[in-house]
């Protein structure tokens, strides 16, 4: 039942890591591929540090409680499901390559679905752009840029990205209702 899907999304992983893989975008999309660590977690902070020292303590402690609840269920989710990287998913295989440019051709260990980097980029970026709408496109985009280039590099399928973009984007929100929430109560309490 799901196999048209699973065809449209490794025809769509081969359209992006082979047919727009190029020697001189590699850097480019490696740099991209690696703001999906914790380099992101650094540019939300500069992103609401002129929030004032107090705001963004409470930016910082709720994004961590929120992070501590999401990354089991992440984790666990990535288990459960268990699907290879693509270089795994297509080993043997002559007429299907997967392009590499990480460095050594290495695959990340872990499985693949759902894409942390994509979800760490666009829980971080959601919750910068609802606290600070002005910059609300550039950090969108810069999120779906990082979920693109994990394609690119040869480490996810699409889904994988979608799917880390969608929850990574729901915990961005849940974390912006909280800290919302609790910025209320604090000035009922005041």
């Amino acid at each position: 039942m799901l196999e048209w899907l699973i065809r449209i999304d490794h025809g769509l992983f081969f359209l992006i890591n082979n047919g727009l893989g190029a020697e001189w975008l590699d850097p480019v999309f490696l740099g991209l591929s690696s703001l999906g660590e914790w380099t992101m977690a650094i540019m939300a902070a500069a992103f609401l540090a002129d929030t004032g020292r107090r705001a963004l303590l409470r930016h910082l402690l709720v994004v961590l409680a929120v992070l501590l609840v999401l990354a089991p269920i992440h984790y666990g989710l990535k288990s459960a499901v268990g699907r290879p990287r693509p270089k795994k998913e297509f080993a043997g295989q002559t007429e299907r390559i997967v392009r590499m440019p990480l460095g050594n051709g290495d695959t990340p260990r872990r499985n693949a679905f759902p894409s942390g980097h994509s979800a760490l980029a666009f829980f971080l970026m959601t919750y910068v752009a609802l606290n600070r709408r002005a910059y609300r496109w550039p950090v969108l985009a810069l999120a779906g840029l990082v979920a693109f280039s994990r394609v690119y590099v040869g480490a996810h399928f699409p889904s994988d990205c979608v799917a880390g973009s969608c929850t990574g984007a729901a915990g961005g929100w849940l974390a912006w209702w909280l800290f919302r929430r609790t910025n209320e109560q604090g000035k009922a309490v005041s």
